[in-house]
């Protein structure tokens, strides 16, 4: 900055009494006739608070990405926003392919209306719900998965998000089935 004149910005750390604050430095340099460097003029700010938010995101970025559950995030309405990788291997569905649609794409109907009806009931009361529901992959195969919805609230209490984790259990039914048949003949 001082060879070329011109302003600056940066980022980087410093020690404060001990602790690591991160702090962003915007400058401009005055230079004398002769070209030599007078000072500079400019502002820090601290930004520990934003790294510390940017590194919180990067890892529920990394979690979302990387978990061996099936995630889908909704909006009040009940159109999906967002999907992990492990719901497209689950479902069979690309992401793109649900982006606006509502998660009942996946109902079996092996569950009725009143099932539907308490699930719904216990999300919107409780803030969740949690069991076991039978969904359609995008081939049309039935299955089992263990399901916890969860209600996301906005500080004034209203219901701005729905997010949805899920595990695909047909391993776990089908021993569940050898074991059944074991016991019993």
């Amino acid at each position: 900055a001082a060879m070329a004149g011109a302003p600056y910005e940066l980022e980087h750390r410093i020690v404060v009494n001990g602790e690591v604050k991160w702090v962003q430095e915007r400058a401009e340099l005055e230079f004398d006739a002769a070209g030599r460097l007078l000072r500079g003029v400019g502002t820090v700010f601290d930004i520990t608070g934003r790294k510390l938010a940017e590194d919180r995101l990067r890892l529920a970025g990394s979690v979302f990405e990387s978990t061996h559950e099936g995630v889908t995030i909704a909006d009040a309405s009940g159109k999906i926003l967002d999907v992990n990788p492990a719901f497209c291997d689950i479902t069979g569905y690309s992401r793109e392919e649900v982006l606006g649609k509502n998660p009942s794409i996946l109902r079996s109907d092996r569950q009725g209306p009143e099932f539907y009806e308490a699930m719904w009931q216990a999300i919107l009361g409780r803030g969740y719900w949690r069991g076991e529901i039978w969904n359609r992959r995008k081939d049309g195969e039935i299955y089992p998965e263990f399901l916890t919805i969860s209600a996301v609230r906005d500080a004034q209490g209203a219901v701005s998000h729905f997010v949805g984790v899920f595990a695909d259990i047909s391993q776990l039914k089908q021993h569940e089935r050898q074991l059944e048949r074991m016991a019993h003949y």
